[in-house]
């Protein structure tokens, strides 16, 4: 690895030990996964498949498994049509899993020099399973706003590819908050990342995501998460 390369990951490194240092109190998260994208005109095939912890509490992990495929309508437009499987599993027992149905429209405008202003409205039909000692299981769906910047790939740092930059804001409301009986409930997250396109066929990311959640409910109290989140992307032409 290069020298300024491994400059940069000691740096991510040393951000994240300052800001667990600084939040104690708060939850501190690692998510992974492996993003396949194939490539067919305007089509794209693939969707996600990773695993999510608690890193201040191992009891909680989470697997996650999301096929996903898109139509590119015009350099402005992309639709986006998925499933998902979430399971999570806790160290007390308290197990559920939730099948998600999701759409979603991305909009890639206005385009500078420098970059691009991303937006992104996505819709989530949600279907919980709870195990027997928790009782019957549930629906509920949720509107997910997003707005953020991605710039270009910026030959910087000395590195042998460029690296990217993104900031995104995202906003939950779920259609019916009485009905939430999720151990947390997401209301705002607010991402900062980097990346490069290490070969023609990948790239990865590296995303800090800070995210604050209801307990057991989206107006109940707050909890806020620190998240390191490690992608790859896999894309096939």
């Amino acid at each position: 690895m290069p020298l300024k390369l491994q400059t940069i990951f000691f740096t991510v490194a040393l951000l994240t030990s300052s800001t667990i240092i600084r939040a104690q109190n708060d939850n501190f998260m690692l998510w992974s996964d492996y993003n396949l994208v194939i490539v067919k005109n305007s089509f794209l095939f693939g969707g996600d498949v990773g695993v999510r912890g608690l890193l201040t509490d191992p009891g909680f992990n989470q697997f996650v498994f999301r096929p996903t495929m898109w139509y590119k309508a015009n350099p402005t437009f992309t639709f986006g049509a998925g499933a998902g499987l979430f399971s999570s599993i806790l160290s007390n027992g308290f197990n559920y899993h939730e099948f998600r149905l999701q759409q979603e429209v991305t909009a890639k405008w206005p385009n500078f020099s420098w970059g691009s202003m991303i937006t992104r409205l996505r819709i989530d039909e949600r279907y919980f399973f709870y195990n027997n000692e928790v009782g019957g299981n549930e629906f509920n769906g949720r509107i997910r706003p997003m707005i953020g910047i991605k710039t270009k790939a910026f030959d910087i740092f000395n590195c042998e590819k460029p690296i990217y930059f993104q900031t995104h804001w995202e906003g939950f409301q779920n259609f019916d908050e009485a009905a939430i009986t999720e151990i947390l409930v997401n209301n705002t997250r607010l991402y900062l990342s980097f990346g490069q396109q290490i070969s023609k066929g990948f790239k990865y990311e590296i995303h800090y995501i800070w995210q604050q959640s209801g307990l057991f409910n989206d107006f109940g109290i707050n909890t806020q998460q620190h998240i390191i989140r490690l992608r790859i992307f896999h894309i096939i032409q």
